[in-house]
């Protein structure tokens, strides 16, 4: 499960203590991705991870709404909705 940080954390992640900064992906296996979530739910929301389902891209824009959404198959009407891009690798999913 790959995750976003909203805010500053401290984390112990693979045996070592790690400070993140809000916008940080990390990715967990799935039942400490759930956990974290639950435990944490203003600290971290779930990104969708890897490439799109549909085309394959890796490309996504962050809506100022807090949707993650697939540029190649749903590009924004207008810059002003996009609060960031974020790329994948898609290596790093399989």
């Amino acid at each position: 499960m790959t995750l976003e940080t909203l805010v500053p954390l401290k984390l112990r992640l693979e045996g070592q203590n790690r400070d993140l900064v809000p916008g940080s992906i990390i990715t967990l296996i799935d039942h400490h991705g759930w956990k974290l979530l639950a435990k944490l739910p203003y600290a971290v929301r779930r990104v969708d991870g890897g490439p799109c389902f549909a085309c394959q891209s890796t490309r996504r824009w962050l809506s100022i709404y807090g949707g993650v959404i697939c540029a190649a198959c749903h590009p924004p009407a207008s810059p002003d909705l996009i609060e960031r891009w974020i790329e994948t690798e898609k290596e790093s999913y399989r």
